[in-house]
């Protein structure tokens, strides 16, 4: 928008101040000079610029010289990328310009569309380079914002996208790793239950093992008792046995002593 280029060019002019204050005091001063140059009479069209926005350095030990401000967005130069705010004009198309003043030059870098221009800059330090430029049309400049802006905003919107995709990603690796942890606590559950179920039938076999035991036990004791009863009882049945045999005899014996024939005994009448 026309306010964001009023703000840039604002920070460039404050940068390029900066700039020259750091530049060496001892440097000659340049007074500028108008020189005739012949201004191309081209339909709007046809007339094209290389996107750069150039002012004269009023103060400081450049005074007279002239210097870049800002660069038009979408302009060749900026689509260059080597040309910086603060840079000194030296030459156009091999002509030294740097005692020009700003509507010589400014009238010099004009031409037609399409065709090119050499422009050759100092900036602090020493460094000098060169730059060739295709002129372009204002209306090509906006073409090209017009472009830049519709690849922004496709760009803006991908990359809404990729973060709506991220924060979607973001979610199901939450939700898995919420379920995975939920899934660790419950099989962590079952193992503690499992473990506990385990340890109580071990708990209960050992006790049915020990009445096992007992009962076994008590029932060798029965059988034990139940041998020497058995055992008293045939003791018992035999001596039974033998004392009635011996009572048979006895009454055997007492009869025959009674009626048999020929007894020693008699019978007395009265």
């Amino acid at each position: 928008s026309a306010e964001a280029r009023s703000i840039k060019a604002w920070l460039s002019l404050w940068q390029f101040t900066k700039q020259k204050e750091s530049r060496s005091m001892n440097t000659k001063v340049v007074t500028p000079k108008v020189v005739d140059v012949p201004e191309q009479k081209l339909p709007e069209e046809l007339s094209g610029s290389v996107g750069i926005i150039l002012v004269d350095a009023e103060h400081g030990p450049f005074h007279g010289r002239v210097a870049v401000l800002t660069l038009v967005e979408g302009g060749p130069a900026e689509l260059d990328g080597r040309i910086h705010p603060g840079d000194l004009i030296s030459r156009v198309d091999g002509r030294d310009v740097r005692d020009w003043g700003l509507e010589s030059i400014r009238l010099l870098v004009h031409g037609r569309v399409n065709t090119v221009c050499m422009l050759e800059f100092e900036r602090p330090g020493g460094i000098t380079y060169s730059v060739t430029l295709r002129r372009t049309s204002r209306k090509a400049v906006e073409k090209h914002e017009h472009d830049l802006e519709q690849q922004l905003r496709a760009a803006q919107s991908e990359l809404v996208t990729e973060s709506i995709l991220h924060d979607v990603a973001e979610i199901r690796a939450n939700i898995e790793e919420q379920d995975l942890a939920r899934l660790r606590h419950d099989l962590s559950a079952a193992r503690m239950e499992k473990e506990k179920l385990q340890i109580s039938h071990r708990k209960e076999v050992a006790e049915l093992k020990a009445k096992q035991a007992d009962v076994a036990e008590e029932l060798r004791r029965i059988e034990h008792e139940l041998h020497l009863t058995r055992k008293e009882l045939a003791d018992e049945r035999s001596l039974r046995t033998e004392a009635e045999r011996e009572l048979q005899q006895s009454r055997q014996q007492l009869q025959q002593s009674r009626w048999h024939p020929g007894s020693a005994l008699h019978g007395v009448q009265i």
